[in-house]
């Protein structure tokens, strides 16, 4: 098992004991505080893990909350071997959102 199933099995389990009164603000935290995003694993292997949330790092940056994602042929190459890519590498780049920051 993975150390982020881990920690997700934990989270869950602390917030099944707390008082109910608390979950509700747990989880509005946890939102808060991470994205999800699609991880190459491997050939034909991939994974959707928890990130946190992004930050602005110059004047130039922007950050988008997706609400659609496609694949194109470039992440087909990736998800086959046919192209290389490092295992851990976030994919993806067909998107569409509204801009945040």
């Amino acid at each position: 098992m993975r150390q982020q199933n881990k920690l997700s099995q934990s989270y869950w389990q602390q917030l099944l004991t707390s008082p109910l009164k608390t979950i509700a603000s747990k989880i509005q935290i946890s939102w808060r505080l991470k994205v999800k995003a699609v991880r190459y694993e491997g050939v034909r292997k991939i994974s959707v893990s928890d990130y946190p949330k992004p930050k602005l790092a110059s004047p130039t940056d922007a950050i988008l909350k997706v609400t659609t994602s496609g694949i194109s042929g470039s992440d087909l190459h990736m998800y086959e071997g046919r192209t290389e890519l490092k295992q851990g590498t976030v994919v993806g780049h067909e998107i569409l959102g509204s801009l945040k920051k």
